[in-house]
């Protein structure tokens, strides 16, 4: 099954396009994301839905961006849409939702070493910024399924 993970920015988004393996990846605009979700073949739209403990200066970009991302898949049809929050993909990954702490490592690059253990580095090649955390967002739906 295509599976579409998107980890959504205010003016770029993270994304894998996953086929039984990672088919591809990368960090590109959102109005390049939105052609990406008009144009690519994928049954499963996973897409990041921001909550309030990850409010910043951006969030209402990213909000509108999510919105815009989530409404195309819609226009396109012919897939299921699936909003998981960070701590949806922490309780998949880790059995539960983490905060980080003082002199403890970011919470992304704990997902990046867990994605680094379930996947080969083959398959990880070309894998940077927030691609990492898209494919962390299959992952935690691929797991819940």
């Amino acid at each position: 099954m295509r599976i579409l993970g998107i980890d959504p920015g205010s003016s770029k988004s993270g994304y894998v396009l996953f086929d039984n393996n990672i088919v591809d990846s990368g960090k590109i605009d959102n109005e390049d994301m939105i052609d990406v979700i008009k144009t690519t073949d994928f049954r499963v739209l996973v897409i990041e839905k921001p909550v309030s403990h990850m409010l910043s200066k951006y969030i209402d970009e990213t909000l509108i961006a999510v919105g815009r991302l989530y409404q195309t898949a819609l226009d396109k049809g012919n897939c299921f849409i699936e909003m998981l929050t960070r701590d949806d993909v922490l309780r998949a990954l880790f059995g539960k939702a983490i905060r980080r702490k003082a002199g403890t490592p970011t919470i992304d690059s704990r997902v990046i070493k867990v994605m680094k253990e379930t996947y080969s580095q083959e398959a990880l090649k070309g894998v940077k910024a927030d691609a990492w955390q898209a494919l962390g967002l299959v992952t935690a739906y691929r797991a819940g399924r």
